[in-house]
């Protein structure tokens, strides 16, 4: 009987005959990985294979009809996310057994997705399956001889990427610089939309909450903040808005923490007319080791104010055309080796065996500088601003980026 007649029937058969006992003798039990690690061929969205053994009394079923159905859930197995990365490893290290849940012991939600198994000999039943990222969960069905089973665990498996996907921080640290912008104008009509164009973009595919919440984290304090952004905006209230923003930012820097950790460390006092060494060191703290860049671009003394204005510009411009920010719908899926088309201006560290990377530059004045980062790591591009301090060096303050 084909495939696309078998799953109505099966599903209608489903329907009536799971709420009777199973049979002792028959049974269903799953081959699926509880964990698939970054090197697996799960991983980034790869195909996989979901699996299962059917026997009856001991001895393979050969004309059994499998059913695989699919929850994809966040969090629901009550584990945090970094509690399920360490029991991942403690799992593939052969260290402790995976874990098991009773089928009623989860809540499972949602339409699944179904696929059937088809036989590959000696009980065993096999249907492709493409693993995104995340938890979810597998319930397997088998039919003998018009007796079902249930298999009584629920197989709880979780995908994950070993690379961060920074792509939606990006984009909300641009619309949080022109908000900087709007507000010093005082303009609270273009506020109240640039607030609803970073709202889109937050709802949106693989946006920043996307990435929060997919690794269990609580994206409450972005979003509650930026509430009170859109509301001084709506009031027209320049000192609360300008609060609201700077509470904004401090919400940005604790969620891209949770993400990405960036140390720079100078090597001596950094003043005007002498090169000064810096030490950097880049670090994936979600998945437990340092980013894996395939290049870092150092450009020092950026004149952040005057470019965040110049962007601004263009930005005001997109928003009274009705754009709202663009459209981020699609889930972003770049993985490899980075590389920009054009290496930009600037300074590219040296690679040392610890990791760190090292460079020095002199600068030509002294006070509040901006040094830049750009990251090109995973098949992504990421910008990352860091203050330094610059202290008046002796005699005239001249000097040059090395």
């Amino acid at each position: 009987m084909p495939c696309a007649r078998i799953l109505p029937l099966l599903l209608v058969l489903l329907g009536v005959l799971l709420p009777t006992p199973s049979f002792a003798d028959l049974a269903v039990e799953g081959k699926i990985p509880p964990f698939a690690s970054p090197t697996t061929a799960n991983n980034d969205g790869k195909m996989g294979e979901l699996a299962a053994a059917v026997t009856d009394g001991g001895k393979p079923v050969e004309n059994a009809v499998v059913l695989f159905e699919v929850y994809t859930t966040h969090g629901t197995d009550k584990g945090s996310h970094d509690a399920q990365m360490k029991e991942m490893e403690e799992i593939l290290a052969g260290r402790k057994p995976a874990p098991a849940f009773r089928v009623d012991d989860v809540k499972l939600t949602g339409e699944p997705q179904r696929l059937v198994g088809a036989s590959r000999g000696n009980g065993l039943y096999a249907a492709p399956f493409r693993f995104p990222y995340g938890r979810l969960f597998v319930k397997v069905t088998a039919i003998a001889d018009g007796r079902p089973t249930v298999a009584p665990i629920l197989y709880s498996t979780r995908i994950h990427c070993n690379q961060v996907n920074l792509d939606g921080f990006a984009r909300q640290k641009e619309f949080l610089d022109h908000a900087r912008e709007i507000v010093k104008r005082g303009n609270f009509t273009m506020l109240e939309r640039a607030a609803a164009a970073m709202r889109k973009d937050l709802d949106a595919g693989h946006s920043m909450r996307f990435m929060i919440v997919h690794h269990e984290k609580d994206p409450r304090a972005y979003d509650d903040r930026l509430a009170a952004l859109a509301l001084a905006a709506k009031n027209k209230d320049p000192r609360t808005a300008a609060a609201a923003l700077d509470r904004l930012d401090n919400a940005y820097a604790e969620a891209l923490g949770i993400f990405l950790r960036v140390d720079l460390a100078p090597e001596q006092t950094v003043t005007t007319g002498r090169p000064a060494s810096f030490r950097l060191r880049l670090y994936d703290p979600v998945n437990n080791h340092p980013l894996r860049t395939s290049l870092v671009v150092v450009q020092p003394e950026i004149d952040r104010a005057a470019e965040t204005h110049a962007k601004a510009e263009g930005f005001h411009a997109r928003l009274h055309a009705g754009h709202g920010g663009g459209d981020h719908s699609a889930h972003a899926h770049h993985h490899g080796p980075a590389t920009p088309t054009a290496v930009p201006p600037g300074i590219v560290p040296r690679s040392n065996p610890d990791g760190s990377l090292t460079f020095s530059s002199t600068f030509e004045a002294s006070g509040q500088k901006t040094l830049r980062l750009k990251l090109y790591y995973d098949g992504r591009e990421f910008t990352h601003d860091l203050p330094v301090k610059v202290e008046p060096g002796p005699g005239k303050e001249s000097g040059r980026v090395s």
